[in-house]
């Protein structure tokens, strides 16, 4: 596999990871994080800004000018 094929799948992989991370989230606050409607929307908002940091973490550590 080439290098950016590499960059692309950990950046793919940091982003998941990320937003693992932030579903994660539901264990540590049920009450505001739960299976309804208004609570799946928080989930979703954290998961996704987790993932954007942990996307940026990843373009820091590893840019594209390297490949």
């Amino acid at each position: 596999m080439d290098g950016i094929g590499i960059w692309i799948k950990g950046m793919a992989v940091a982003a998941l990871h990320g937003m693992a991370s932030g579903v994660l989230v539901a264990l540590v606050d049920p009450a505001s994080f739960n299976a309804s409607a208004s609570g799946m929307k928080h989930v979703a908002v954290v998961a996704l800004t987790f993932g954007a940091f942990g996307t940026a973490t990843y373009l820091k550590q590893s840019p594209i000018e390297k490949y």
